[in-house]
């Protein structure tokens, strides 16, 4: 039998035990019999198992409780612990070395932590409602509140984005699909977030009998995007209001930006160019000392101001090529 098991009076004394535990706890059995049992327990587990022996009044022994046990040697150990009492008045401790999966388990804790994502989980037959501590703490909410799907629906921020999460949760419970879906809640405490909600059911029988996801906090991101957004409406609007002709090319040489006045220089719509290679629009400039330079800056990461004949529209141009972080370059003409 690989779990340990010990046999106790009704003070905690341990009277006999199996090799698991001699194992388990690394003492030698002369110095297990006759000690008692919460000895061997982390000082702040002991109250469990105190509770097991002398439990208050009115208060039922445990059927099942977690403990961490200290080795002869120090080593922490988890151990889920199972009792049972004879006829004699005596108890039988049966406990499983739970070590490796309460690792696990903060492994997840702390991954989930960092990537600040909860569960949540709805049993349809009993309408019970299970929100993770770390969803607790996302909303801001306590410990005592008990979530159900009318008030869960009261922290989204914007009807519409109800209206979106009814639709979903809806499918889910009728066909079983699966959702992912981004929207804006206000916390408890009025504080504006963005989340990301995933969700999926559980069919029997054609019948959806429970709804569970993950719930992540995305404000960070969210507000991440929008400035980004922001900056390149910004830059947008700049380059649109310049007199310079504008040209962006990313590091395969593909034109990535062409404003409305490099339209007009070069007789050639915006929609016409983006995406293409530089080489295929100016084809005529392959050979010229245009493209040489272009290929320097982006090479040796220095600006050059070059004057240079644009054969297609015959006209003189002074172009002005800077290297850009992605590789490539931007040009004014």
């Amino acid at each position: 039998i690989n779990d340990s098991v010990c046999l106790l009076n009704q003070e905690g004394k341990i009277l006999r035990c199996n090799n698991a535990m001699i194992n388990i706890s690394a003492y030698p059995q002369e110095e297990i019999i006759g000690d008692y049992i919460h000895h061997f327990i982390h000082p702040e587990d002991e109250h469990l198992f105190m509770r097991s022996f002398h439990p208050r009044k009115g208060e039922s022994i445990p059927a099942y409780y977690e403990t961490r046990l200290i080795s002869k040697t120090g080593q922490i150990k988890w151990i889920g612990w199972t009792g049972s009492a004879n006829q004699d008045g005596l108890q039988y401790a049966l406990g499983k070395d739970i070590t490796d999966k309460k690792q696990l388990e903060t492994l997840l804790d702390k991954a989930t932590d960092l990537a600040i994502i909860g569960g949540w989980d709805i049993d349809l037959p009993s309408k019970r409602v299970f929100w993770s501590k770390m969803i607790r703490r996302i909303l801001e909410i306590d410990d005592d509140f008990t979530p159900n799907l009318q008030n869960a629906l009261s922290f989204v921020a914007d009807q519409e984005s109800r209206l979106l999460f009814i639709q979903k949760f809806r499918e889910a419970f009728s066909r079983g699909t699966s959702w992912d879906i981004e929207l804006r809640v206000f916390t408890l405490a009025g504080r504006e977030k963005w989340l990301r909600i995933i969700g999926d059911a559980e069919m029997l029988n054609g019948r959806c009998v429970r709804i569970f996801g993950s719930l992540q906090d995305i404000n960070a991101r969210k507000r991440m995007e929008v400035s980004l957004f922001s900056a390149l409406r910004e830059k947008s609007i700049i380059l649109e209001s310049i007199q310079d002709a504008f040209i962006a090319l990313d590091s395969k040489r593909l034109i990535t930006y062409w404003n409305n006045q490099a339209e007009r220089m070069f007789s050639l719509q915006r929609a016409d160019a983006k995406d293409k290679n530089i080489d295929e629009i100016f084809p005529q400039w392959r050979e010229t000392e245009f493209f040489q330079i272009v290929n320097e800056v982006m090479l040796n990461k220095k600006g050059l101001t070059i004057e240079s004949y644009h054969p297609g529209n015959k006209i003189w141009v002074m172009a002005s090529i800077y290297p850009s972080q992605d590789g490539g370059v931007s040009i004014y003409f």
